[in-house]
């Protein structure tokens, strides 16, 4: 046999020997099998592949119920095709023998869209383990429609900061005018002074303007401001003093201003923003310290919350809980709640400052509460919008954008830095279009039909 021959023997007595230790040390991977199609998501016996389990539940953002039907699908196997479960009453879903990998997870179900501002689903699948995915939020379609414009408030010039009286349903603007305080004559000197309109937009009363002489109810800097429910404007005036200090204004129904109580809101300090407490009849007040003053009925300082500097609005909702609009680099939307053992920790917070995307805030200014479903806005001033967060702080919708168009026919409104905001009991809200000069009006939300499911 010549030296070549032999070496190619060697070489297939080799290979022949090489083959059969392989086989004989373990087994051919077999190829996996679907799973029973039962609702825990099986996915069968699959040889040789480290696997995990999934566990996990999608929520309503609106309403934190769970969600029954979701079809939850594991994208991108590395055992072939996509595999699928479905929650159940409780809005829970189990996936097993999962591959343990980082897995994405897609969810679907008509009339509900997933939130992905949270971002993807992404679980992180150890072998023989089970992980639990964090909270997936969804929200129905009726969530996610927009705030239709229907009209404006023109003739109103810069207004900034409104309140609401809802017991006689009149909406307040600081505004500026150019008549002389005492004889109404032109001056075109500017002059700050509170309005007073019905729903429609009609002005009812103008008040508060002064000439700087009358110190103790002259406006230097008018910012937020809110009604009491004797129907008492309060508005908050940083820049005022006076001997006493004047900061917190307070006017009467027929626009008198109402002299300062001895030792009302101690320690208020230059106050930015001032919320009533339909509760418990008190007031909060946000001030240039960083600070959350509460305040009872009689304006007695009964608790102080430090929050920081960039500290710029707050507001109430129907059970006195607060939410305060913060416009540093932190958290930039704030809820607390004052009946809690620790007041001073935020139920929830959520934003950055910087961007538009959808949990981002520029130059934010103020916030509203919608008490008949909890929604809550917040004046997104830097970018020209309006942004609507859930009762959870989820983001749902906007509305806005940089300009002057106002045509309620097309549903189409823009903003020139809006500043101030409240909604009326029926849920329209109001905008003030400060540079635009004017007032918008915006419609409710929808609402859910009783019986409507989650």
């Amino acid at each position: 046999m010549s030296q070549v021959n032999a070496r190619r023997l060697l070489n297939i007595i080799t290979t022949l020997l090489a083959v059969s230790a392989v086989v004989g040390c373990g087994r051919v991977p077999t190829q996996p099998f679907e799973g029973d199609g039962s609702s825990t998501g099986g996915f069968g016996q699959i040889s040789q592949v480290p696997t995990g389990e999934i566990r996990g539940r999608v929520v309503n953002a609106q309403s934190n119920l769970g969600i029954a039907g979701v079809t939850v699908t594991l994208m991108g196997s590395a055992i072939g095709g996509n595999r699928s479960t479905t929650t159940d009453g409780a809005g829970e879903f189990t996936l097993t023998q999962v591959p343990a990998t980082k897995q994405k997870l897609s969810l679907s179900k008509a009339g509900f869209t997933y939130l992905a501002s949270n971002g993807d689903v992404v679980v992180d699948v150890m072998a023989g383990t089970s992980v639990t995915a964090p909270q997936i939020l969804m929200s129905e379609g009726v969530d996610l429609q927009t705030n239709a414009f229907v009209g404006a408030f023109s003739g109103v010039k810069l207004p900034k900061y409104l309140a609401f009286d809802a017991t006689r349903n009149h909406i307040y603007a600081a505004t500026v005018t150019t008549k002389d305080p005492l004889t109404g004559v032109n001056l075109g000197i500017e002059y700050d002074q509170i309005q007073r309109f019905d729903t429609n937009g009609g002005v009812l009363k103008s008040f508060g303007a002064t000439y700087v002489t009358s110190i103790s109810k002259h406006i230097f800097q008018p910012e937020g401001m809110t009604t009491d429910q004797g129907g008492n404007v309060l508005l908050c005036d940083p820049q005022g003093f006076t001997g006493p200090d004047n900061p917190i204004k307070r006017y009467d129904l027929n626009g008198e201003i109402i002299p300062p109580i001895q030792n009302s809101f101690s320690q208020v300090g230059k106050p930015l923003d001032i919320a009533a407490l339909p509760k418990s009849g008190g007031y909060a007040v946000v001030n240039t310290l960083g600070k959350i003053l509460v305040y009872d009925s009689s304006l007695t300082l009964k608790k102080t919350i430090a929050v920081g500097t960039t500290l710029k609005a707050i507001a109430a909702d129907k059970d006195d809980n607060l939410y305060a609009v913060d416009a540093g680099q932190g958290s930039v939307i704030k809820k607390y709640d004052l009946k809690s053992a620790t007041p001073e920790q935020p139920v929830f917070y959520t934003g950055t400052i910087g961007g538009r995307g959808a949990n981002q805030f520029t130059g934010p200014t103020d916030i509203a509460v919608d008490n008949r479903n909890g929604d809550i806005y917040v004046v997104d001033s830097g970018n020209n919008r309006v942004v609507r967060l859930s009762s959870q702080g989820t983001y749902l919708s906007e509305f806005g954008g940089m300009g002057s168009a106002a045509d309620a026919a097309r549903n189409v409104a823009q903003f020139n830095s809006p500043t101030g905001i409240v909604i009326d009991n029926g849920g329209y809200l109001y905008v003030s279009d400060t540079k635009n000069n004017r007032i918008m009006k915006f419609a409710p939300s929808p609402l859910r039909q009783v019986g409507q499911s989650f």
